[in-house]
């Protein structure tokens, strides 16, 4: 049922708005991995209220939000503000150490919410949760006096919970077709019990129902027992951000699996839309596109002057007049090698089995290594292989094994474990596979950075975000390496310098807290660029090592904004390695932005386009359970 005190039709098309009242970039999934939230206390017939609160707690792009006090420090309303009241609800129930707590404000304020709750009188949970979501709405417009309705429509409550009805009229005698728009936040079903997956395919509900399919997760579920809505019991169960479900009854909190979940007769269902196919397409499309172009056969990746390589962009006509096609724009050992990873986690493989794939893979790559340039750990490495023995996927410590050989083909684990519950597998599936060619931590924990900010990327976290989280991760990845026994005095003799040079240039950048905006300095040309990511590097070649690759590439993510050419001008054509420099850049852009806006001659004939776009399907099904 479309949301009450928003029933205006936009006729013809949807008007934009001119402000958006709410951050930029929302995060889809959970932030951080987080203990389930504390039940609450029933005071009698609280229980409707009670499971709204629950479902919308663990509603990860709102919990988002509220626990970043967005709200709350810019907040000039007097008096009752529902966004502050969840705000402070929400943080009591995921930040409490304390098995339940009494949601006492919401109650307090009950009649602020809807003048037709009672304080201890059973209500419709539905009809609370209507009510809930209209008091945050208004509450995110208070003092916002001058806005037209489109830019009223734009607050963080709209753009989580909001969606429209397409309604097509269709003249019989001259068949002209006027479409027109009506907003909705929920969707009511008029039947009495209906089978519902954890994965729901919207695509053939859409007005444009070709295409690849539009997939939603489930994260909640409300249940009621008794003859009406108005009497019985509510109860619900949710999906924590350690990715387990809990069946949520009051002040019982209780570990459930999602088979329990799917046998319920749910009264209220709560998806969240996941990435869309087309999302991970163009960012494994793309890592190749900026592959190929940062290679040139050969001719940029080894040219150590920017000033030199744009003038010959500029002969060539600049990005759009070119074609990246073989013979004379292949992909290099980058593409090849993350096809190995990317093919080998699609196998939807796990643990050890998994490992000794990867490893048979990049063996077996290294056999279509002809003109591709691979890099001597890498030869090294995967000589040192051997897939199938025990252990047969680990190699000894190398002092040399600092370059960016690991990070430059992982951002497909990320894209395989994109969910906060997963971050423990993609440590160890980035750092194992890492050292498979590169057993030093400069080496392998630049796979280790790739693959997290592939993770994050996907779920919609902004790049502003993604160096400070890495910096909270490597501790985790120390553990995982001090845990597994292998060569860890040689890998704590040289542990700190990976972290201590991404702690410098997250102050440089103003980002060590993760929060915008960033302090990117303008270099505007070539070598202003080059000298920067020279002071980077080590011996002498920027972006050649595990620790500056996805430097550079974050650096250019942060500069370029919405503009792909100054995203190649930065990671893709510069002095020093930029073929792995451009494969993690443009990957990346590829899940922020998309194939849109980049020339179709950049990536139409590129070499392995085809295994790229399968390899894409296939792990986003295992991450989001397409089929």
């Amino acid at each position: 049922m479309a949301a009450r005190w928003n029933s205006s039709y936009i006729a013809e098309r949807m008007t934009l708005p001119q402000r958006i009242c709410s951050p930029e970039k929302i995060c889809m999934d959970w932030q951080q991995r987080r203990r389930p939230g504390a039940g609450l206390f029933n005071l009698g017939n609280t229980c409707y209220i009670n499971v709204i609160l629950q479902c919308l707690t663990h509603t990860p792009p709102l919990a988002n939000y509220l626990l970043s006090h967005q709200h709350s420090q810019s907040c000039q309303q007097r008096g009752f503000c529902m966004m502050c009241t969840m705000e402070a609800h929400v943080r009591k129930v995921l930040c409490s150490s304390a098995s339940a707590v009494l949601p006492g404000a919401v109650l307090r304020d009950l009649k602020f919410i809807g003048e037709e709750f009672e304080y201890g009188r059973q209500e419709n949970a539905y009809e609370f949760l209507r009510c809930t979501l209209k008091a945050m709405h208004r509450a995110c417009l208070s003092g916002r006096r001058d806005l037209d309705i489109s830019s009223q429509e734009t607050t963080i409550v709209q753009r989580i919970f909001r969606g429209f009805m397409k309604s097509r009229i269709t003249c019989l005698s001259c068949q002209a077709v006027a479409d027109s728009y009506k907003a909705f936040l929920d969707v009511s079903l008029d039947i009495r019990f209906v089978e519902y997956p954890e994965y729901l395919d919207l695509r053939p509900y859409m007005s444009d129902t070709a295409g690849e399919p539009l997939l939603c997760s489930l994260y909640a579920i409300v249940v009621h027992s008794g003859d009406t809505c108005f009497e019985g019991h509510f109860l619900c169960y949710t999906k924590a951000s350690n990715g387990l479900w809990y069946k949520m009854d009051d002040e019982s909190v209780d570990n459930c699996d999602i088979h329990t979940v799917l046998g319920q007769q749910a009264y209220l269902l709560f998806y969240a839309r996941a990435p869309s196919v087309e999302t991970y397409k163009a960012a494994m499309v793309l890592s190749g596109v900026g592959d190929a172009l940062g290679y040139r056969a050969g001719r940029w990746e080894y040219c150590t002057s920017g000033p030199q390589i744009h003038a010959e962009l500029a002969e060539l006509g600049g990005l759009a007049a070119i074609s990246l096609e073989p013979p004379e724009w292949p992909v290099s050992d980058d593409t090849v090698l993350h096809l190995a990873t990317a093919e080998g986690l699609a196998t939807g493989l796990e643990g050890e089995p998994l490992l000794q794939e990867l490893a048979r893979r990049y063996v077996a790559a290294m056999g279509d290594m002809e003109g591709r340039k691979p890099g001597p750990s890498s030869i090294l490495g995967t000589s040192q292989l051997r897939p199938g023995e025990p252990e047969g996927y680990r190699i000894p410590f190398n002092p040399r094994g600092t370059g960016c050989g690991a990070a430059m083909r992982s951002l497909a684990i990320g894209l395989r474990y994109p969910h906060a519950s997963e971050l423990p597998t993609l440590i160890r599936v980035s750092i194992e596979s890492g050292r498979m060619t590169h057993h030093h931590p400069t080496g392998y924990l630049g796979a280790l950075a790739v693959a997290l900010f592939g993770a994050l990327g996907a779920r919609g976290e902004p790049p502003e975000r993604w160096g400070a989280e890495l910096l909270r991760v490597l501790p985790l990845a120390w553990d995982y390496v001090e845990g597994t026994g292998v060569a860890v005095e040689d890998n704590a003799a040289a542990w700190p310098f990976f972290g201590e040079a991404w702690h410098r240039y997250l102050d440089s950048r103003g980002l060590l807290e993760g929060r915008g905006p960033p302090r990117v300095p303008p270099l505007p040309s070539p070598a202003e660029r080059d000298t920067e990511y020279l002071g980077w590097a080590l011996e002498g070649w920027p972006g050649r090592s595990g620790h500056d690759a996805p430097m550079v590439a974050l650096e250019a993510l942060l500069a370029a904004g919405g503009s792909w050419e100054e995203l190649c001008a930065r990671a893709v054509l510069h002095g020093g390695d930029s073929d792995s420099t451009g494969t993690i850049a443009a990957g990346c852009w590829g899940l922020r932005a998309g194939l849109a806006s980049i020339p179709p001659g950049l990536h139409r004939g590129l070499e392995h386009r085809g295994r790229l776009s399968d390899a894409a399907r296939q792990l986003h099904a295992l991450a989001w359970g397409g089929h």
